[in-house]
C-alpha cells in the first residue's frame, strides 16, 4: 500500500447466522444492526494536523487526537484512532480471528481551510514516493489552502504538467494531504503556488521550483542541497533532462561532476556519467531585458573538443536569442562567432578567432535599435586588449521580453567527444549593467 487514504479492511464477520442476515439484505444498513463479536479489527490512521474529518462509506465523523470512535456499518464496527502525524509506515492492523475483506475509502475533507502557522514558510513534501509511481501523495503546512495549490511537474526531456494542461491544480486538505496522478515521469516535483499569481500552461523549459511566485517546493529524486546556485552575485538555475534534449540533443544534469562553484569561479563540465554523455547549462532566475552583460573566463576556450560547443547567451526563444559562441564544429573554419538569431538570415553571424589565452573578458550591449558584441584579451575591457568587435543593426534585434541570461557546454549532434575526453570551462565573473 502506497498511503493511507484507500484501504481494504480487514475483519471478523458475524457467525454464520448473522452473516446469511448480512447477505439477505445485500449489505444496506440495518437500523438496529447486530452486536458483532469482539476482537473486531482496527484501523489505525494517522493525520497531521490532528482533527480532520474522517469519511467512511459516506458517513462523516469528526476525530480528534486519542478519541475512540465506533462506526456500525451493517454488522461490522471499526475502531479508528486519529493521534497526531507520527509514521506513515504503517497503515492497517487487524486482529487475529475469522475475517472477511471490504473495501472502505478513507479521506479527508478538503474545505480550504488554514493549515499549520501561515506565519512560518510554507512547507510541502512527498509521502512513499516510489520511482515511476502512477499516483502522487504529500503533505503540506503553513499555508491558506483556500489560496494555495499544488502542481505537479514530471520531467522526461523537459517539464510537463502533471496531470492535464485542463486540470493542473491538485487541492489540498484539511489536513494538508494531497494526491494527484501523473503519467510517466523520471523526475517529479511538487509546487506549492498561489492559484491567482501563478499560470502552470504545459511545458518548462527550467526548473518549476526555482520560478517566481514559488512558495516551496519538493523534488525527488532529491535535488542536490545546494540549489539554486549562488555565483558572482546572481542566483542561478540549472537545466535538467532525463532523455535527450536540445541543443544537441543531449542528457542534461544538475551534477556536481557537471557544475560547481570553487574560488576561482563556476565551472561547467562535460561528464560521462557512465551512462552517458551528460552536459551542463545554468541560467539567471530572472530576466533583466535591454543592458550590457560583461563575463570574465578564467580558462582556454580556443582549444575546445572538436564537438563541443560553449555558449553564452541571452534566451526567450529559437528565433530571440543573442549568443557569443565558441566551438570549432559551430564557427569553422573559426573557433569563434556572435550571433543574432536565426542564425540562418543574412547578416546574422559574425566568426572570429580566439588566441590561446587562459584569461578573456566578453560583452554583449543590447539596446532596442542595435547589439554590441566585444572580446577582449586578459581581465581588461581597454581598447588596446580588444580581439574583435562587431556592431549589428539588423531586424532581428529581439524585444526584451521573457528571456534569461544562460551559460551551457554541449556537444554538437549529441556525439561523445571526438579526444574521448569532456571539455570544463570556468566562468571567472558575471556581471549586468542596465
Amino acid at each position: 500500500m502506497h498511503h493511507w487514504k484507500t484501504l481494504t479492511v480487514a475483519m471478523l464477520v458475524c457467525v454464520a447466522l448473522i452473516l446469511t442476515a448480512c447477505e439477505e439484505n445485500n449489505g444496506s444498513v440495518d437500523p438496529e444492526p447486530p452486536v458483532p463479536l469482539d476482537p473486531l479489527g482496527s484501523v489505525e490512521i494517522f493525520s497531521y494536523p490532528a482533527g480532520a474529518t474522517i469519511f467512511f462509506n459516506y458517513d462523516s465523523v469528526g476525530i480528534t487526537p486519542d478519541t475512540l470512535v465506533d462506526i456500525m456499518e451493517g454488522s461490522y464496527r471499526l475502531t479508528l484512532t486519529m493521534p497526531q502525524y507520527q509514521d506513515y509506515s504503517r497503515y492497517v492492523d487487524v486482529d487475529s480471528g475469522q475475517m472477511t475483506t471490504v473495501n472502505a475509502t478513507m479521506r479527508a475533507t478538503c474545505t480550504g481551510i488554514v493549515i499549520g502557522d501561515t506565519t512560518l514558510p510554507p512547507e510541502i513534501d512527498f509521502i512513499d514516493l516510489n520511482p515511476g509511481d502512477s499516483r502522487i501523495y504529500g503533505i503540506a503546512n503553513n499555508i491558506d489552502a483556500s489560496q494555495v495549490k499544488v502542481v505537479l511537474w514530471a520531467l522526461t526531456n523537459i517539464w510537463y504538467v502533471q496531470p492535464y494542461i485542463a486540470t493542473p491544480w491538485t487541492t489540498i486538505c484539511d489536513d494538508g494531504s494531497w494526491d494527484n496522478s501523473t503519467h510517466g515521469w523520471n523526475t517529479m516535483v511538487a509546487v506549492l503556488v498561489n492559484k491567482d499569481a501563478y499560470t502552470p500552461g504545459s511545458v518548462r523549459y527550467t526548473h518549476p521550483g526555482f520560478e517566481q511566485g514559488v512558495l516551496a517546493f519538493a523534488q525527488y529524486p532529491p535535488i542536490r542541497p545546494d540549489l539554486p546556485i549562488e555565483f558572482s552575485g546572481y542566483t542561478w538555475g540549472i537545466k535538467q533532462s532525463a532523455d535527450r534534449f536540445d541543443p544537441g540533443p543531449n542528457y542534461w544534469s544538475a551534477s556536481v561532476d557537471n557544475i560547481w562553484v570553487a574560488a576561482d569561479g563556476l565551472h561547467l563540465k562535460i561528464h560521462h556519467d557512465g551512462a552517458h554523455w551528460t552536459c551542463p547549462e545554468v541560467y539567471l532566475l530572472e530576466s533583466h531585458g535591454y543592458g550590457t552583460y560583461t563575463f570574465e573566463l578564467a580558462k582556454r576556450v580556443d582549444n575546445l573538443d572538436q564537438r563541443s560547443v560553449f555558449g553564452c547567451f541571452t534566451y526567450e526563444s529559437l528565433s530571440r536569442e543573442l549568443d557569443i559562441e565558441f566551438s570549432h564544429a559551430l564557427a569553422s573554419p573559426n573557433n569563434a562567432q556572435f550571433v543574432v538569431q536565426p542564425y540562418n538570415h543574412s547578416g546574422n553571424i559574425y566568426r572570429y578567432d580566439m588566441p590561446p589565452i587562459q584569461y578573456s573578458t566578453h560583452r554583449i550591449e543590447w539596446q532596442p535599435g542595435h547589439v554590441h558584441f566585444s572580446s577582449w584579451r586578459g581581465l581588461s575591457t581597454s581598447a588596446d586588449s580588444l580581439i574583435t568587435d562587431w556592431h549589428y543593426t539588423g531586424s532581428d534585434i529581439p524585444p526584451a521580453n521573457v528571456e534569461r541570461w544562460r551559460f551551457n557546454l554541449w556537444l554538437f549532434g549529441g556525439q561523445p567527444p571526438a579526444s574521448g575526453v569532456g571539455d570544463e570551462v570556468v566562468i571567472k565573473s558575471f556581471d549586468y549593467q542596465p
